[in-house]
């Protein structure tokens, strides 16, 4: 019985934990406007999360949080330029194609999903690495990379758990507000320190 309690005590803790931080998420991001807010919101995230799951005490997260956020807020708004400006130009790309005949709209397309898997790769490593070896943007990517071709699997079941939590909160929208940023953050730090563990010396001769 003991035991239950204890393990029902730890869950009601990491649930509320979740739900905190999804709250600063989502209050940071409306600092800055949302424009300029989602990325550093992000961004401190990553950081807030990686700090909580290597240490042992209580962190003060709001403190925490400021502080990446402040850290992290003109580097991470250059990162999402870029990914939105990739985004943009994939979107320009993608109905060009579809105004094209057989078999060139086929060919098109094969090479529009290979760009966005190799571009969905590198983006999912990308913030668990700045957040744990705080490296230059470029050598960043070109690790994401290396990570992503080293584990598939991986890779594969990380993006999977994404397109999951989406169809849930797209599904029940309320749970957005409660654990829409903060649980795949987790998922993805986590499952990325994981990785990184494992390859700790071709990283770093990256």
């Amino acid at each position: 019985m003991k035991r239950l309690i204890t393990s029902l005590t730890s869950m009601l803790n990491f649930i509320g934990h979740l739900v905190i931080l999804n709250g600063l998420w989502l209050l940071f991001t409306l600092l800055g406007l949302i424009a300029f807010g989602l990325f550093p919101s992000t961004a401190a995230l990553f950081a807030v999360i990686r700090k909580s799951h290597r240490s042992k005490s209580d962190l003060p997260l709001i403190k925490d949080y400021w502080f990446f956020y402040k850290k992290e807020f003109i580097q991470s708004n250059f990162l999402g330029f870029i990914i939105l400006f990739f985004a943009y130009f994939y979107y320009i790309d993608w109905r060009h194609v579809q105004s094209l005949n057989l078999p060139y709209s086929l060919i098109g397309y094969l090479f529009l999903l290979c760009l966005l898997l190799i571009s969905c790769t590198v983006f999912i490593y990308l913030f668990p690495i700045r957040a744990h070896y705080e490296i230059a943007l470029g050598r960043a990517i070109k690790m994401s990379l290396i990570l992503g071709l080293l584990h598939p699997f991986s890779t594969l079941s990380m993006l999977m758990i994404g397109g999951g939590l989406y169809y849930l909160f797209s599904t029940l929208p309320i749970l957005f507000l409660f654990f829409g940023g903060s649980a795949y953050t987790y998922i993805l730090m986590k499952s990325a320190l994981m990785v990184f563990n494992k390859n700790e010396s071709k990283l770093e001769a990256a």
